[in-house]
């Protein structure tokens, strides 16, 4: 991403990138959420521990109600990854405690008894390292370090840099079926990650693009994200999910 270049046809000219200071990032992942990362903030700055110094810079969940605590850094090295580790230990720590938290800033307790207390952490900056990459794959939770670039103020590019992601049993009853599935749709990226819960698996870039779900028959079925809207399909075998591949595809280079 260092090396990208973007070259203004009308202007004749390369544009220049520009830098945000934490704040201004801040502010604009915030006020750009869903867009950006299929993200709803929930609150931002908490105080969650009795350290002084120790602020969780926005708190939120994604598509699939899970808890997502985001950092953001200036640099190729900050302490933005093991101080979202901090956040992701007190929260699995104190689910009783956030979710008295989720409660006063959500106001809503249908919505809070869907939200996943098992949280992710977004590390979001402008540059990481090899370092950052090795740190991650050692760590139990899953972490997407997510780089920006802005150029000429107005054009914000965000890449997933890199990620770790916990594997998970599923309960499927053709697993056949769902390893074909699951080493396609991992095969379209490096960049792709999963999370499995409540007997559904959900695959994102940076947003999510395809979900597994089992139905009351046992029949697998793919729902994609499409042009904002889902799309089910359901498979019986793996001469089924062939035909619906370039859906798939499709699916993953819109998310």
């Amino acid at each position: 991403m260092s090396d990208l270049k973007i070259y203004n046809l009308k202007k004749k000219k390369i544009s220049k990138r520009d830098i945000l200071r934490k704040l201004e990032l801040q502010e604009l992942i915030e006020n750009n959420a869903m867009e950006l990362l299929g993200l709803v903030v929930i609150d931002s700055n908490l105080k969650l521990t009795s350290k002084k110094n120790e602020v969780l810079e926005t708190l939120a969940y994604d598509e699939d109600y899970r808890l997502v605590v985001i950092e953001y850094r200036s640099g190729r090295f900050g302490s933005t990854i093991n101080k979202g580790l901090v956040f992701l230990d007190y929260i699995r720590q104190n689910k009783g405690k956030i979710k008295l938290l989720l409660n006063e800033k959500l106001k809503d307790s249908e919505l809070v008894k869907q939200i996943n207390l098992t949280p992710r952490l977004i590390s979001i900056g402008d540059d990481f390292n090899h370092f950052d990459e090795y740190a991650i794959k050692q760590l139990p939770y899953d972490v997407d370090l997510i780089k920006y670039v802005l150029f000429d103020k107005d054009i914000f590019v965000l890449e997933k840099n890199y990620q770790n992601y916990l594997e998970y049993d599923t309960n499927f009853s053709d697993q056949r079926l769902y390893k074909a599935i699951d080493d396609f749709v991992l095969s379209l990226g490096d960049e792709v990650s999963k999370t499995y819960a409540n007997n559904c698996v959900s695959y994102r870039r940076i947003k999510n693009f395809l979900y597994i779900v089992q139905m009351e028959d046992e029949i697998l079925t793919i729902i994609l994200k499409q042009k904002n809207k889902y799309k089910k399909y359901q498979l019986k075998n793996e001469n089924d999910f062939n035909k619906i591949t370039n859906a798939v595809e499709a699916s993953y280079e819109e998310n």
